[in-house]
């Protein structure tokens, strides 16, 4: 388990209520940034190639150093 902010969470496992806070971005954010789909991060977090974190309530979060490495991978590469 990680902590983040003070409360613990299991990449793709149910975490305790936290504040997102700034190193942490929602779904539609890594959507915009990544230019890929909703379908297509929930494949990755399958296959752990970009895990998520969910809250309580279910709601999935990517750390941002992991987006900016994929970003910067699909950059280079032309994918990911």
């Amino acid at each position: 388990m990680q902590k983040i902010n003070g409360s613990e969470a299991e990449a793709g496992g149910i975490a305790e209520p936290f504040d997102p806070g700034p190193g942490l971005l929602k779904i539609g954010e890594v959507i915009r940034i990544l230019g890929v789909d909703r379908k297509t991060l929930w494949d990755w977090d399958k296959k752990g190639k970009l895990p998520c974190i969910k809250d309580w309530r279910g709601t999935r979060f990517y750390t941002r150093s992991q987006v900016e490495e994929v970003y910067a991978r699909m950059k280079l590469n032309g994918s990911f």
